[in-house]
């Protein structure tokens, strides 16, 4: 075999490495080819040809899996990446009739997480609307201020955001203009603790 295992490429040794005015042995230059054909299929091309059978650890703790619907996995506390998508939990708050989650979508690098998508509310009437939403990864938070973002309703009400530490959730309210449906598109970031 070409790689050692540890990532280390080896040509096959018996026979080589050749010396000027010997004759080649075609079992010992079929065996080098062989292992050259062997470490080239192996490699990863630039330009997308060849596809990963396994995971990969890079330098700075960054591992790509195949095998989980194209999320990127962490592998270390500090210095991964990943993208993903997810459907909030809505937990209907003050003035609020009907409330639909839609898909939106996270990024993480390190322990920050953004989040940006939409939900619509359907207030009962034009006064102030309060809800809550689930977040895409876990987090402990102590006080309403570890969480920074903001958000609009379609009606042009701003949305005020802030975190819940009793429910460890997202807190969103507004002053609805009116009593229809409005769709409500937010961005929000907040560290994992």
């Amino acid at each position: 075999m070409p790689y050692s295992g540890a990532g280390v490429f080896a040509v096959y040794t018996p026979g080589t490495p050749y010396v000027t005015g010997t004759t080649i042995s075609s079992t010992v230059a079929n065996s080098v080819n062989s292992d050259f054909a062997t470490g080239l299929s192996t490699a990863i091309t630039k330009d997308g040809q060849t596809t990963t059978t396994a995971s990969i650890t890079f330098a700075q703790g960054i591992d790509i899996s195949g095998g989980s619907a194209g999320a990127i996995i962490p592998t270390a506390a500090v210095g991964f990446l990943y993208s993903f998508a997810y459907t909030p939990t809505i937990t209907n708050g003050t003035n609020v009739a009907v409330s639909t989650a839609q898909i939106c979508s996270y990024n993480r690098v390190g322990n920050r997480v953004t989040v940006s998508g939409q939900v619509d509310i359907d207030p009962t009437a034009a006064a102030a609307t309060d809800w809550r939403i689930s977040l895409p990864v876990a987090s402990a938070f102590t006080t309403t201020r570890q969480i920074g973002g903001s958000g609009a309703s379609s009606a042009n009400a701003a949305v005020y955001i802030e975190s819940v530490a009793a429910t460890d959730d997202v807190f969103m309210s507004m002053t609805a203009t009116s009593a229809a449906n409005q769709t409500i598109s937010f961005s929000f970031s907040y560290l994992v603790v």
